[in-house]
C-alpha cells in the first residue's frame, strides 16, 4: 500500500472518529481557536473543532523514545490546541528489532509508512522517534513546542470536506472533496488522484472497502 493509499485509510478513520466525536461532545463543548503564532482563519464559534493527525514513529527498542511516546499519550488525553481534536496514532517501526528486543508491537508496514514519508519529505532521513503532523510537518517527536506549532497550524490550513457513506456490498465511500488552487497550495486541485480504493481485511467490516472519489 502507498503512502497516498494508507494515508486515505488514515483519513477515513479519522473522518470516523472526529464524527462520533463531534456527536459525542455537540458543537459548544470546545472553545474557539485563539490568538498564536499562526494566521487564524475565519470560524463559527458553533463550529467542531478540526481533526489533526499526530503520527508517532516509536520502538520500545528506542532509548530517546520514553518522553515522545509519553508526550504523543498527553496530546491525545488532553487535546492542548482549541479548535483542534488530535487524533494520536503510535507506530512502531521493526528496524529496531534486529537489535536484541523484538518490539511486540512492531510492524513492518509501520516501517514502510515511515519509509513513505522519507520519500515525500524530500529524502529525509527517517529516525526516532519521529513526529508527523497531518503529513506536512515532521520533526523530533519529543518536542513539545514543534508539536503544539504543527497541531495549531493544521487546525487552521485549509483542508478538504470528507463525507462517509455505506454503499452496496457494503463499501465504505470515503468522498473527499478536492481543493482549490490558492496562494499557499497552488497544485492542490491539480494533484488530487480521481478515486482510490482500500480493501479492509479484518475487524468488524472485514471484506469491505474503503473508496475515495476527489469531487
Amino acid at each position: 500500500m502507498d503512502l497516498r493509499t494508507s494515508t486515505l485509510t488514515v483519513l477515513g478513520a479519522a473522518a470516523v472518529l472526529a464524527a462520533v466525536i463531534a456527536a459525542r461532545t455537540g458543537p459548544n463543548s470546545r472553545a474557539t481557536a485563539g490568538t498564536n503564532d499562526v494566521p487564524a482563519a475565519a470560524k463559527s464559534p458553533d463550529a467542531p473543532p478540526t481533526p489533526v493527525i499526530v503520527e508517532l514513529f516509536t520502538s520500545e527498542g528506542c532509548s530517546s523514545c520514553p518522553p515522545a511516546d509519553a508526550l504523543l499519550s498527553r496530546l491525545g488525553k488532553t487535546q492542548p490546541v482549541p479548535g483542534a481534536e488530535i487524533i494520536a496514532l503510535e507506530e512502531h517501526v521493526d528496524y529496531w528489532d534486529r537489535l536484541g528486543w523484538k518490539d511486540p508491537f512492531s510492524s513492518e508496514a509501520a516501517t514502510d509508512r515511515q519509509n513513505d514519508f522519507g520519500s515525500a519529505f524530500g529524502g529525509a532521513q527517517i529516525y526516532t522517534p519521529q513526529m508527523i503532523v497531518d503529513g506536512r510537518a515532521q520533526f523530533v517527536g519529543s518536542s513539545d513546542s514543534d508539536a503544539l506549532r504543527a497541531i495549531r497550524a493544521a487546525s487552521q490550513a485549509q483542508k478538504p470536506a470528507v463525507q462517509l457513506s455505506w454503499e452496496k456490498d457494503d463499501t465504505l465511500a470515503v468522498h473527499v472533496d478536492a481543493l482549490n488552487p490558492d496562494a499557499t497550495n497552488p497544485d492542490a486541485a491539480k494533484n488530487a488522484a480521481p478515486r482510490d480504493t482500500s480493501a479492509v481485511s479484518g475487524g468488524h467490516r472485514k471484506h469491505a472497502a474503503l473508496r475515495r472519489a476527489a469531487r
